[in-house]
Parts: structure tokens; C-alpha cells; sequence
């Protein structure tokens, strides 16, 4: 969110499917926060390591990775 605050054109934000609703409301409230108008495009999409890459993530130039951790758990593992 705020590389996109920042003028990124597109910001894909990416996590497991237990996470995804959290994302989407974080977006929504950045979006009605923003003082300079809406923000640019900013989508949510699952991502599991090791998995299929989502169409709104593939071909991007930049990756910027937060709180990635290691995680012990059925996703992660299959990953």
C-alpha cells in the first residue's frame, strides 16, 4: 500500500487464502483514507509459494517482500 501511496501504477498484494480478506479490507481503507484521491490500482490475490503465479503478479518489475516468515503448517508445507 505504500509503494502504491507512492506512485507505483499497480500493487499486487499477495498471501495465503486465510489472509486474503484481511488484504481486500486494508485496501478498502486505504483507499477511503487517501487524501490525494483514490489510489492507484491496487489488487489482492493468492499466492502460495511453490504454486501457480497469479496473472496480476506475473511480469512485474518489482517484488517487495513483508513479514515473510516461516510458517509450519499444511500451505507451507505443500509449497
Amino acid at each position: 500500500l505504500v509503494a502504491s501511496a507512492l506512485g507505483a501504477q499497480h500493487v499486487s498484494l499477495t498471501d495465503l487464502p486465510s489472509s486474503l480478506p484481511l488484504l481486500q479490507r486494508n485496501v478498502a481503507r486505504a483507499d477511503n483514507g487517501a487524501s490525494s484521491g483514490p489510489m492507484p490500482s491496487v489488487s489482492v490475490a493468492e499466492l502460495r509459494w511453490g504454486g501457480d503465479v497469479p496473472s496480476s503478479v506475473a511480469g512485474c518489475d518489482v517484488v517487495i517482500g513483508c513479514e515473510i516468515v516461516y510458517q509450519h503448517d499444511e500451505d507451507t508445507f505443500a509449497a
